[in-house]
């Protein structure tokens, strides 16, 4: 049964209203902090990655593994 285009267009409006007064701080998605605290690497962990690449120390981030054979601006 298909809906009248009085009833669409009022449920439409309706919709819209309700979308425009809905808050869009609500929607609105923030990038997730780094960790402030130092977490250490394990040994074992370093080892199984030393064949892909480095592990380098980076003053804002801590220790992190740098893969070999990327170009410098690679992203994962």
């Amino acid at each position: 049964m298909r809906m009248p285009i009085r009833r669409h267009l009022v449920a439409s409006a309706a919709a819209i209203a309700m979308l425009s007064w809905f808050p869009a701080a609500v929607l609105s998605v923030t990038p997730a902090a780094a960790q402030s605290q130092t977490v250490s690497v394990s040994a074992e962990f370093r080892t199984a990655l030393e064949p892909y690449g480095s592990f380098r120390h980076v003053a804002r981030w801590g220790d992190v593994w740098v893969p070999h054979g990327v170009s410098r601006d690679w992203r994962p």
